[in-house]
């Protein structure tokens, strides 16, 4: 075991429920916890290792076991965007939540559009 605090030995997936008016359950902020610091998303690379390891998660766990029928919001940059690591990600289960730090441009916007 290494002490990387972001390997996914050390890390726990959270889910934050999206409610209506009524409290009934619309979607889930999928969420990267840290089990050394689990009150606070703690990450070397901006939302790199969250993202990566919400992946690895849905690979292993698949989506429909983490979110039942419910859509999945996952925090992205435009890193993310250009390296193609969600290409993995099932278009219809995921809202894709940019964050205003990004900076898109064409070419990051044509991925998102293909």
């Amino acid at each position: 075991m290494s002490g990387d605090k972001t390997s996914p030995l050390k890390s726990i997936l959270a889910r934050q429920p999206i409610i209506d008016r009524g409290g009934k359950v619309q979607a889930y902020e999928l969420l990267f916890r840290d089990l050394n610091d689990f009150n606070h998303a703690r990450v070397s690379s901006d939302v790199m290792a969250t993202s990566t390891f919400l992946i690895n998660t849905m690979s292993h766990l698949g989506a429909h076991n983490v979110l039942g029928p419910y859509p999945g919001f996952i925090n992205i940059n435009e890193e993310l965007i250009d390296m193609g690591v969600l290409e993995s990600l099932e278009p219809k289960k995921f809202v894709l939540e940019i964050l205003e730090t990004s900076t898109i441009n064409d070419q990051t916007l044509a991925k998102l559009t293909a």
